[in-house]
């Protein structure tokens, strides 16, 4: 706080250094602040979490796991109120990001379904991410229901890039390092190729792939086995 009054009184310039300062003197705030800021937040956690981070900022938001849930190695955030996170039973979220970011938000991950390592990020209120059960996600997927910036029309000065929610049904397949941007719906059985790029929907039982996704092959199932 001392560090804080020099640099407000004083007539030192916004130069480069004075711009680091004031980061360092932010982050070392963050530092002390508690990980759990606000009312009648609840953890109701039946599961098991090991080595989660929690940094919310808000009001009656609520983390709830089954019982034979697992979350590891993951940063859960929120800024807002009211939202809502639902680990079911027999999930296994092994590394990632959770974010929330606005109010009367859900995620929510179905029963027995495996997380390699995601980032799912709900952005903009009254939006969710829906995944079903029996889903595998590999590592690197990242699922958003904002473009997180604004696109604005320019003879209209309307904004055309609203937030969409994003709904994956059961026993579906993401590949590594797939984006599900909003707006996207993945059908009961489907499959997204590595490295893809889904913004619409997926039907049922069908490999789509490439960036943006494209059906490759329709009337398939997959198995956790070889």
């Amino acid at each position: 706080m001392k560090i804080f009054n020099i640099i407000k009184y004083s007539n030192i310039s916004e130069t480069k250094e004075f711009q680091f300062l004031k980061t360092l003197i932010k982050s070392l705030k963050e530092k002390r602040r508690k990980p759990i800021t606000g009312l009648r937040n609840t953890i109701n956690n039946l599961g098991l979490f090991y080595k989660v981070k929690y940094d919310i900022i808000g009001n009656d938001n609520l983390i709830y796991s089954e019982k034979k849930s697992l979350l590891t190695n993951a940063i859960v955030s929120i800024r807002g109120n009211n939202n809502r996170l639902i680990i079911k039973s027999g999930v296994r979220y092994k590394g990632g990001y959770i974010r929330f970011e606005g109010d009367n938000c859900l995620i929510s991950l179905g029963e027995d379904t495996v997380v390699a390592g995601a980032a799912l990020q709900v952005v903009e209120s009254d939006r969710k991410i829906i995944i079903g059960q029996d889903c595998m996600f590999s590592i690197g997927i990242h699922v958003w229901t904002s473009d997180f910036h604004s696109i604005v029309d320019l003879s209209t000065g309307h904004r055309i890039n609203e937030s969409k929610d994003v709904l994956i049904g059961n026993h579906v397949w993401v590949g590594e390092g797939s984006l599900i941007l909003k707006g996207a719906t993945l059908e009961d059985g489907s499959i997204v190729a590595a490295r893809s790029v889904v913004t619409g929907n997926v039907p049922k039982n069908t490999i789509v792939g490439g960036c943006p996704a494209k059906i490759i092959k329709q009337n398939v199932d997959w198995k956790r086995s070889l």
